[in-house]
């Protein structure tokens, strides 16, 4: 091989290797968007059911 001339071969990796990594971090970035919305919701729900379990159990102790 020619120092200073790229294989077809060896763009083609590149260029599917950085499409992988631009892919992998888009996705990555979308899940943790939706992860996080995703969490404050369950919060806004866990949290009270949480309270109100807690309520029971002290109501049921005494």
């Amino acid at each position: 091989m020619i120092v200073g001339r790229r294989s077809t071969e060896g763009v083609i990796t590149d260029v599917a290797g950085g499409v992988g990594v631009a892919t992998v971090v888009v996705v990555g970035a979308a899940v943790s968007v939706v992860a996080a919305k995703l969490l404050t919701q369950a919060q806004k729900i866990i949290i009270p059911a949480n309270k109100m379990r807690l309520n029971i159990l002290f109501s049921s102790v005494n």
